[in-house]
């Protein structure tokens, strides 16, 4: 019984050291219409060139949080984050300049260019995009089953 908790403990050892020696996560784009990039590699230990932006979204007409609302690298949108319940966002991306993306469905996109070179809040309003359609008119006919002559 010994030999098989001992055994138990070093296979969690191991495995969790395994997990806090990887000292970055590798993104494949490979699928992303952007031919460039095949890989992007993000440092998530080097703290000092990685910076965050962060804040609320919120619909511009009446104030209300957007909650599920995107935020993304305008052209990869591997690199994002989506809002929680509060409207709340927050993207760590390395040093550079970006051109972030905000969106929710049945609202207007909108992209900022943002130097990042260090932590910066923002709270994005965006604009619902209603549209006028035409009357629709949905007419059909079928054979009545149930009278017979």
């Amino acid at each position: 019984m010994k030999k098989y908790i001992t055994c138990i403990f070093i296979i969690v050892v191991l495995s969790s050291l395994n997990m806090f020696a990887q000292n970055e996560t590798i993104i494949d784009s490979s699928n992303i219409s952007t031919p460039k990039i095949s890989k992007i590699r993000i440092n998530t230990t080097d703290k000092a060139n990685t910076f965050t932006i962060s804040g609320f979204m919120k619909d511009k007409k009446n104030g209300e949080v957007l909650i599920g609302a995107n935020v993304y690298v305008e052209g990869n949108t591997a690199l994002g984050a989506t809002t929680n319940l509060y409207g709340f966002y927050s993207l760590t991306l390395p040093k550079g300049v970006y051109r972030i993306a905000y969106s929710y469905i049945g609202f207007n996109t909108s992209v900022f260019e943002i130097n990042l070179d260090n932590d910066i809040r923002t709270n994005i309003e965006l604009t619902d995009d209603s549209r006028s359609l035409e009357e629709v008119i949905i007419t059909g006919k079928r054979k009545d089953e149930n009278v017979r002559s």
